[in-house]
C-alpha cells in the first residue's frame, strides 16, 4: 500500500431514479478508492493513449489495455434521437420496398417497378394514402401483407417496434432508446418511457382487434370467414393508423351507405387520431379524476371539426 490507490472489484444492483423514470441496475464494476495525487506509472502512461500499450495500476498490477479502437470507440458521439429516428424510418422504407419490389409481392408474378414500389413503402411508412398503383390488383398476399406491416410500424413508429423487440428478447434498452423514444411520442417529460411503450401496443392492438372483428363479420357472409377476415384486419390497420389503404379499388365507396362499415372505421380513425397520450389520460381518467389541458383541448377542437363538418 506505499501507492495510495485502491480498485476493489464487485457486482452492484439497485435502482436509479432519473428525472421521475426509474432504471434498474445489476452489473459488476470497479470501486475506487485514491489517496493523495495520481503519479508513478497511471500518470505516465497517458502519453501512450492513441496506440497500443499496457497500462500499469499505481498498486502495481496490470489492469488496462488502451488501443486505437477502444480509442476511437470513447471519442465516438452517440446519434441525436431526431437522427436515429430519420435513419430508422429511411431503413424500414428501403427494406420495404426491396420486398415490394420482388416478383413475390406481385399479383401478375412480374415485379412492379422499383419507383413504384418506393412510393408505395413511402407512402406507407409514412401513412399517407398514397398511391401509384391499385393495391389489391397490383399486390399479391404478400405485397399486402408487407404494406401491412409498413403500415403499422409507421404509425406506432421505428422506436416502438425496436424497444418492443428489445423488451421481448430481455435486453436492456439504453438511455439513448429511451431518449429517442420520448422523440417519437413527443413526451415533454421522461416519464416511465418503457411502460408508456408497452401500453402503447396493447392500445393499439386492442383498438385493431376490435375493429378487425366487427369488420370481419360484416363481411362474413359475402367474402367468407378467411377473406373477411383479411379484409378486416387489413382494413382495421389502415384506419387506425389513418395509412388510407384499401384491398377494394374503389376504396370504401361500395360501403358509403353500410353503418356497421363506416360507424367502424370512422371510430379507427378518429381513436388513432387523437393520439396516444390522449388514449391513455382517458383510460386512466376514473383513477385520475382529471384531464391534461392537451387532452381537453384535443377532444373538443375533435368534436368541433367533426359536428361542424357533418353540419356543413
Amino acid at each position: 500500500m506505499h501507492n495510495p490507490h485502491l480498485d476493489q472489484l464487485g457486482r452492484y444492483t439497485g435502482e436509479l431514479t432519473l428525472h421521475g423514470e426509474r432504471i434498474p441496475i445489476d452489473c459488476w464494476s470497479v470501486r475506487d478508492r485514491t489517496w493523495g495525487p495520481r503519479e508513478g506509472a497511471h500518470a505516465a502512461a497517458q502519453k501512450y493513449v492513441g496506440r497500443p500499450a499496457r497500462v500499469l495500476h499505481p498498486g502495481g498490477a496490470r489492469w488496462r489495455e488502451i488501443d486505437d479502437s477502444s480509442a476511437a470507440t470513447v471519442t465516438r458521439r452517440p446519434l441525436s434521437p431526431p437522427r436515429v429516428l430519420a435513419l430508422g424510418i429511411a431503413g424500414v422504407v428501403a427494406l420495404g420496398t426491396l420486398l415490394l419490389a420482388l416478383p413475390a409481392a406481385s399479383a401478375n408474378g412480374v415485379a412492379v417497378d422499383l419507383s413504384d414500389a418506393f412510393f408505395t413503402a413511402t407512402s406507407a411508412v409514412c401513412v399517407t394514402g398514397l398511391i401509384v398503383l391499385d393495391t389489391p390488383r397490383a399486390f399479391s398476399g404478400f405485397g399486402q401483407a408487407v404494406i401491412l406491416l409498413l403500415v403499422q410500424v409507421g404509425g406506432l413508429g421505428y422506436m416502438t417496434f425496436s424497444t418492443l423487440i428489445a423488451i421481448a428478447l430481455g435486453r436492456r434498452v439504453s438511455m439513448q432508446d429511451r431518449r429517442s423514444l420520448q422523440e417519437n411520442f413527443n413526451l415533454g417529460s421522461r416519464q416511465d418511457i418503457l411502460r408508456f411503450t408497452v401500453t402503447v401496443v396493447k392500445l393499439t392492438l386492442a383498438f385493431e382487434l376490435m375493429g378487425a372483428m366487427l369488420l370481419t363479420v360484416r363481411w362474413w357472409a359475402r367474402f367468407g370467414f378467411f377473406a373477411a377476415a383479411w379484409l378486416g384486419l387489413f382494413h382495421s390497420v389502415s384506419a387506425f393508423n389513418n395509412a388510407g389503404f384499401s384491398l377494394f379499388s374503389d376504396s370504401l365507396i361500395s360501403w358509403r351507405s353500410d353503418w356497421v362499415v363506416n360507424l367502424t372505421i370512422a371510430a379507427l380513425v378518429v381513436s388513432g387520431g387523437i393520439g396516444y397520450l390522449v388514449l391513455t389520460e382517458l383510460g386512466s381518467y376514473r383513477r385520475a379524476g382529471r384531464l391534461s389541458v392537451h387532452t381537453r383541448l384535443v377532444l373538443v377542437l375533435t368534436a368541433v371539426l367533426i359536428v361542424g363538418g357533418t353540419a356543413a
